[in-house]
């Protein structure tokens, strides 16, 4: 047996171990933002209900502020939470759009 096979075969048997225990104890450096301050008006559709289209007229009525940022539409996430605690606005039952699971 040469030494590169003498090597490999080593390496074969020592390095499974270590990049197992390696893996074991990775964790990767990941930052998730559960809750933004303002929302793409197509992010706040999707996570709470309203279409696009609704957004837009909820600000034409005055319900709804939105906001100029960075050339984007958003919806700040606090004023549309307090809309949805609102049982009624402008005549519209917003339970039928309020997709947020309520945990009993």
């Amino acid at each position: 047996m040469d030494f590169e096979d003498y090597i490999a075969q080593l390496l074969g048997k020592a390095l499974p171990p270590l990049m197992e225990e390696v893996l074991k104890n990775y964790q990767p450096n990941v930052t998730i933002t559960l809750k933004k301050e303002y929302y793409t008006i197509a992010e706040a559709s999707f996570i709470y209900g309203p279409s696009d289209k609704t957004l837009y007229r909820w600000k034409d009525e005055g319900i709804l502020p939105l906001y100029k940022l960075e050339g984007k539409t958003m919806v700040k996430r606090e004023d549309i939470e307090a809309l949805f605690k609102q049982m009624e606005v402008g005549g519209v039952n917003l339970d039928k759009y309020n997709k947020k699971k309520r945990v009993a």
